[in-house]
């Protein structure tokens, strides 16, 4: 077995841990990742990608598709690359131990995040490129009132993009996450952290406090 697909993430055992459902459910929901690869031949190389789950008619198979640019050099090393890890990092937010209202705390850090390891398979004929780009652009655009399909643009932009990218899919053995939220701490000091994280007011404090809170919930 391959060095990245024997390896595991640490995932603060002491804290409630996330079901595979749930670490699916991230990984669909935050498609934005960072795909490491490893070999004798190439080294290890990281590049950050857009992924997309990949149908398939058995539930137990999770499959993910991705690209790189051909002039990156990452899609050379892909023809070495027997496996892969993924790194989905979520929100994150500093946490001081003034924020607990309680002593004996020490500085720490909220965040999520989540590992992917599987199997890589590139995909060099053009058909399944375009399949890929394809699956890419109608999982980003779902969300638009009037989404972009690759045929707004012209075919021959698009047939000179295709020999660009080298797409591949990853079949995923291995899912595993982090949720570290203060779930060990008591719900008086979680409120006080909410309250710090609001009064903070960016993007990441904010939806790291509202996971906080779903804690206290739980």
């Amino acid at each position: 077995m391959s060095m990245i697909l024997n390896t595991r993430m640490y995932t603060h055992d002491h804290l409630p841990q996330p079901t595979q459902a749930e670490l699916r459910a991230y990984v669909l929901a935050n498609p934005f990742a960072h795909v490491v690869t490893a070999s004798r031949e190439s080294g290890v190389h990281c590049t950050a990608v857009a992924t997309v789950e990949e149908p398939s008619p058995d539930a137990g198979t999770f499959t993910l598709l991705s690209h790189v640019a051909r002039r990156n050099p990452h899609a050379a090393a892909l023809d070495h690359a027997e496996s892969a890890l993924l790194l989905f990092a979520g929100p994150h937010h500093y946490v001081s131990p003034t924020w607990y209202g309680t002593p004996a705390h020490v500085p720490t850090w909220n965040y999520v995040d989540a590992q992917v390891r599987g199997t890589l398979e590139v995909i060099d004929d053009r058909d399944g490129t375009e399949y890929v780009l394809r699956r890419t652009i109608e999982r980003m655009e779902r969300d638009e009132a009037r989404p972009w399909t690759l045929e707004m643009a012209p075919r021959e932009y698009v047939d000179r993009l295709l020999p660009q990218i080298r797409a591949f899919r990853i079949r995923v053995a291995k899912i595993e996450g982090a949720f570290k939220l203060n779930q060990n701490k008591t719900a008086a000091e979680r409120r006080g952290v909410i309250a710090s994280l609001r009064a903070r007011g960016d993007g990441d404090a904010l939806t790291i406090a509202r996971l906080v809170e779903e804690t206290l919930r739980a």
